[in-house]
């Protein structure tokens, strides 16, 4: 029945409908749908700029081995300022697939892929570790950070400084 809510809402050039109208196609069992016109409805939905389309698209077209269409979805996605699409644009110009390789721009896209909050970019971008992501996402856990990183450092030092001189006369005892 929801199968159906969602063809009439599809044909009605509705663009959320055409996305779950080929997302229930895709996962309903009892119905043997063709892949073309899952692709039909979801491209609809992915041409008037749905990023959950797009984003199927996108993995779809990687998935495919055709590279340069799955860039030119995730470009779009970048424009608009989604994550996902500019972390796998980032992905392309490191691997040299689909445009020239090109690391300094990839390490940028990564950085602002990881501002925004995508967890895949930051690990995959080395000049921002975790300091780096808690620093610019959650100012509370930053100043945690700051206050018990200098404790932790202090005491490390005290003993080291005392447990060392103790386990040479322990050794020492030994041998």
């Amino acid at each position: 029945k929801a199968l159906h809510c969602y063809r009439l809402s599809a044909d009605q050039e509705n663009t959320l409908g055409m996305y779950r109208y080929a997302i229930a196609m895709e996962s309903n069992t009892q119905y043997s749908a063709d892949k073309n016109e899952i692709l039909s409805y979801m491209g609809k939905a992915a041409q008037q700029g749905l990023h959950d389309a797009m984003i199927y698209m996108m993995n779809y077209e990687h998935e495919q081995h055709n590279y340069k269409a799955a860039y030119s979805w995730a470009r779009k996605l970048s424009l608009e300022e989604n994550h996902v699409g500019t972390t796998y644009v980032a992905d392309c110009y490191l691997e040299g697939r689909a445009v020239g390789r090109d690391k300094r721009l990839a390490k940028d896209l990564y950085r602002q892929a990881a501002y925004a909050g995508n967890r895949e970019a930051a690990e995959k971008f080395p000049g921002i570790g975790g300091i780096g992501i808690t620093l610019t996402m959650d100012v509370g856990m930053a100043m945690v950070l700051c206050i018990i990183a200098p404790i932790v450092i202090v005491c490390v030092v005290y003993l080291s400084w005392k447990g060392i001189p103790l386990f040479e006369r322990v050794q020492r005892f030994l041998d």
